[in-house]
């Protein structure tokens, strides 16, 4: 699957040196549908934090959205971002001090971000690693009723990074994260546009890239 990720291959390319793509996709299919991923990629996180020194529950988030552009064809969920002038789905995010994923809600690219966070944030606090967790950072698209609804639900602090215009760029303090983790994602293949027909299998292969990516920190620090 992690060959998959990174080639960007479809299924029956996969090389015969491994098991047959029909075993590997059902494997995939099980494992999207009982949270299976969510749970590997929890579990991960956490260790790659005790391996950097950090305390394994979290106690700052980052959020952003990123749209996809989609495939061709039938795709569960698809619109256009008229901001970006994408036609696809969108990716929101919620994400450690690291840029490690902690959860990742998809929707169609024409959803707005404050409509999706509720959703991104309730699949992060399944994890449980959110017991100290006392801030989430997001931008001016946050703005509004959530800064009332997300501290009332969650018990945590939602903070809009003030908009200042600069010439030229200039990286704000830790939203310089969410921007990075965007090009992590873009480094494989598979997630460079959206070809899953299910949101099930797009959220699936997000966790994946993850993983992959945690699976080599703690390679490095090991």
């Amino acid at each position: 699957m992690l060959y998959l990720l990174k080639a960007g291959c479809s299924w029956n390319m996969l090389p015969k040196e491994y098991l047959s793509y029909k075993t590997v996709f059902d494997y995939f299919q099980k494992w999207r549908g009982n949270g299976f991923w969510e749970i590997i990629n929890g579990s991960l996180n956490k260790q790659v934090r005790c391996f950097l020194g950090k305390e394994a529950s979290l106690s700052l988030l980052l959020t952003d959205s990123q749209s996809v552009k989609g495939s061709f064809g039938k795709q569960e969920n698809k619109g256009i971002d008229g901001y970006k002038k994408v036609n696809g789905r969108k990716r929101h995010l919620v994400l450690d001090i690291l840029g490690l994923i902690v959860g990742c809600h998809i929707t169609a690219a024409n959803v707005h971000d404050s409509r999706a966070l509720e959703y991104a944030l309730e699949k992060s606090f399944r994890d449980g690693n959110l017991k100290r967790c006392k801030k989430i950072l997001g931008d001016k698209a946050y703005r509004g009723d959530l800064e009332i609804l997300i501290p009332m639900r969650f018990g945590i602090q939602l903070e809009i990074g003030a908009f200042e215009k600069h010439p030229g760029f200039l990286p704000k303090p830790k939203r310089w994260i969410v921007e990075r983790t965007h090009a992590w994602l873009g480094n494989v293949r598979r997630l460079v546009k959206d070809y899953e027909k299910k949101v099930a299998s797009a959220t699936a292969w997000v966790y994946l890239a993850n993983i992959r990516l945690v699976l080599r920190k703690i390679e490095k620090t090991a």
